[in-house]
């Protein structure tokens, strides 16, 4: 393969990333920037609005398969969050579709008070061991 041919590939590939980027932005009403690429990396992840999508994993997945519900989206992206926070497994968006196991919101909301009675707890002891100095 000579050295324009592999010009021309990569030129198409980020037309195609670009096209992808923009049915995405279109099928969501979310705001398409040419430049949203992190790093200018094309294909890699993009920036779109508040958010960072991953190529593979979400833009290119969601319109492949047409997927209107952009609060399914926002349901794995916070989930994302908290399992991040939580120590929990990160499930890529299209395990998520798919209906992959994911801890329901009332175990999600365990965990939470689990954290606040332990970080309150936390905070009571050092303040009780700081006063007797």
């Amino acid at each position: 393969m000579n050295k324009a041919h592999l010009q021309l590939l990569n030129q198409r590939y980020a037309e195609a990333c670009e096209d992808y980027l923009k049915a995405f932005c279109d099928a969501y009403e979310l705001p398409y920037e040419k430049d949203s690429w992190v790093g200018n990396e094309v294909g890699t992840i993009a920036m779109v609005g508040d958010h960072y999508f991953d190529f593979n994993d979400v833009i290119k997945y969601a319109v492949d398969i047409q997927l209107k519900d952009y609060e399914e989206l926002l349901e794995w992206e916070d989930y994302v969050l908290f399992a991040h926070e939580y120590n929990q497994t990160i499930p890529n968006f299209h395990s998520w579709h798919k209906g992959c196991p994911r801890l329901s919101k009332e175990s999600q909301k365990h965990l939470r008070t689990l954290k606040e009675r332990f970080e309150k707890a936390k905070k009571d002891y050092l303040e009780s061991t700081t006063q007797e100095f």
